[in-house]
């Protein structure tokens, strides 16, 4: 550990690389980043290792099991599936046509996703599973609701998690 805060190393990802996430199951950090792609990253060597592309830039991301990652991808309208061994997109789940997703939480007791949309607005609760759409709400019909991205917390009233 540095005894003061002087830079170790730099890795060039250019433009908006954000979101960041640690891979403990791969010691490796996965960065969002440019216009389509997930860094991977040695934290060891401090060395960018590979890419997985993918169709436009990433916004949140969680990993969805030991294997995977949900990407949200609002320039291409989806939820890219992501295979964190193969470093690939293998799928998507659907956003029924809705764009601009841009906050995402993972409910893992309840083996949900939770997705808000910013046009139209719109909260959008699927099966963490399978991607199957268990709630399709639009602002009106809305109680209120609170996605801490922080901390990858939701707190939603029950009606918005039942089947419908």
């Amino acid at each position: 550990m540095a005894e003061d805060l002087t830079s170790k190393a730099r890795i060039d990802l250019g433009n908006d690389a954000d979101n960041v996430r640690i891979d403990r199951a791969r010691n490796q950090v996965l960065v969002g980043y440019g216009k389509g792609a997930l860094a991977v990253i040695d934290p060891k060597s401090r060395a960018k290792v590979g890419d997985i592309p993918l169709k436009a830039h990433p916004e949140s991301f969680y990993r969805r099991k030991r294997w995977s990652s949900l990407v949200n991808v609002p320039d291409a309208g989806q939820i890219a599936i992501v295979d964190l061994v193969k470093r690939e997109a293998i799928g998507t789940f659907p956003t029924g046509g809705h764009r601009a997703n841009f906050p995402m939480a993972l409910d893992r007791e309840a083996q949900r996703v939770l997705v808000v949309f910013r046009s139209p607005a719109r909260l959008l609760v699927l099966s963490s599973q399978n991607g199957a759409v268990i709630t399709d709400a639009i602002p009106a019909a809305m109680p209120t609701m609170c996605l801490s991205m922080g901390s990858a917390t939701a707190s939603i009233s029950a009606p918005f998690l039942q089947p419908r």
